[in-house]
């Protein structure tokens, strides 16, 4: 037997639950021989529901933007001048003088390009496939395409969202640090950081032991009832 068939074969005798597929080296690396509850290869990094919405509001976001860039030059390309008031100037564009449509057309074109980046990177984001998350009493271990990352369980606050089925499901969990977020419609709202496991199998076993590590290493106070 080869040494990295011997060391898949020590992890499968020292996990409860395991992914089909064969574990990488660098995973085995990062758990270091560390007892794991579960090893799980997520099928996608980002959810699909997540990057559906992100192209739906792209495509909205440029079809404002180009209605407005139409507005401004189609006229223009027919021939016809466009009125524009700056600093309570009034002043006409014309195809052959576009200089009085410079500074807004730029401002436009921003929005278009702001529209297209997040147009490319919700497409991108559904092809992304997911890393390698495995578990064990004291931390959470993440690995991906960029190098591997330790998680203690107290890190996390036990808010936990499970979604799909026992086979194919997602696992999101959700962290103490987090940043504030100020928006019209909500003002100030502190948002938490999240570790999101899209597309694994056996979900919620993994949550429950999810679940009993978070709250065996919650670093909170016992409150006396």
């Amino acid at each position: 037997m080869s040494e990295r068939a011997k060391r898949v074969s020590e992890y499968d005798m020292n996990s409860n639950i395991m992914n089909n597929a064969e574990i990488p080296t660098n995973v085995m690396e990062a758990i270091s021989g560390e007892a794991t509850d579960f090893v799980v290869k997520a099928k996608r990094k980002t959810a699909t529901g997540s990057s559906i919405l992100g192209i739906v509001f792209a495509l909205f976001w440029l079809g404002i933007s180009g209605f407005i860039m139409a507005m401004m030059l189609g006229p223009l390309l027919k021939g016809k001048s466009v009125p524009i008031t700056i600093n309570g100037v009034r002043k006409v564009g014309l195809l052959q003088n576009i200089g009085p449509l410079t500074f807004p057309l730029i401002f436009i074109s921003i929005f278009v390009l702001i529209g297209l980046i997040i147009l490319i990177f919700s497409i991108v984001s559904i092809f992304k496939k997911g890393g390698w998350f495995a578990g064990t009493k004291n931390r959470l271990i993440i690995v991906g395409n960029k190098g591997s990352q330790s998680i203690d369980w107290e890190q996390f606050s036990g808010n936990i969202k499970v979604s799909g089925t026992n086979e194919n499901g997602s696992l999101i969990l959700e962290m103490r640090t987090g940043r504030m977020v100020h928006s019209r419609n909500r003002g100030s709202h502190y948002v938490p950081n999240k570790i999101a496991m899209i597309g694994i199998q056996n979900v919620y076993e993994i949550e429950k032991i999810c679940r009993k590590y978070i709250k065996a290493n919650d670093p909170s106070p016992a409150r006396n009832i």
